[in-house]
């Protein structure tokens, strides 16, 4: 009889740890542990939170959101490989670092790097594949730019009016020569310094209309 009472009373107390531990899940409360560890189906850990360090430790880990259609995607991933960290950004993804006053600071996409925030009261540098660009307070066009001419092999450094149009440009093109290019204020090529086809120095003045004018080598 007595082991028939503690019977009950141990089914009782099961029942009871049960019906909490599910209460606890259904109302999402918090989860206290120095360590916990997520292992695969084989017992091997994936995941290791430590809460004395605050660290995360994982060879992989996947970050997953859903888009606009509620459709679950993969969004990035941060991988560990020969003790070399990587970031991967997927589905367009983007980082976005912001300072105390919720402005953003940084903004990294797969195609641009910008520093500064994306409004006029703050300068804005931007990184491409192609250049790095400069913006200024009061305009929304590039102050500065230095990289890569339209033909994306010749290099440059432009420096422009608040309108954005060039008004001073040092470029090298393929032949090897250097050059300077003077605008006057209706984008209209001014002057020239460099050199011509034969490798002699040129100097060349142009009309308000960039037509040709006056040119002058160094040829004896």
């Amino acid at each position: 009889m007595k082991n028939y009472i503690t019977g009950i009373i141990t089914g009782i107390s099961l029942t009871a740890s049960a019906v909490m531990f599910m209460g606890a899940k259904m109302q999402d409360d918090v989860i206290v542990a120095k360590r916990i560890s997520v292992v695969d189906e084989n017992g091997t850990p994936t995941i290791i939170l430590d809460g004395e360090t605050g660290g995360i430790s994982a060879m992989e880990l996947n970050i997953f959101g859903f888009n606009e259609d509620g459709i679950l995607k993969e969004g990035a991933f941060i991988e560990v490989k020969n003790g070399s960290g990587f970031l991967g950004l997927l589905q367009g993804g983007e980082i976005i670092v912001k300072g105390k006053d919720t402005s953003e600071n940084v903004y990294i996409s797969s195609s641009t790097v910008r520093i500064g925030g994306r409004d006029e009261k703050s300068t804005r540098t931007y990184i491409h594949s192609n250049g790095i660009s400069i913006e200024s307070k009061k305009s929304k066009s590039s102050a500065v730019y230095l990289g890569l001419l339209d033909d994306e092999i010749s290099g440059a450094i432009s420096i422009n009016n608040l309108k954005g149009e060039r008004t001073i440009v040092l470029t090298s093109d393929i032949t090897g020569g250097g050059g300077i290019e003077l605008f006057n204020g209706k984008g209209n090529r001014a002057a020239y310094l460099g050199s011509n086809t034969d490798e002699d120095g040129l100097i060349k003045l142009y009309d308000r209309y960039g037509d040709d004018g006056w040119g002058q080598t160094g040829k004896k």
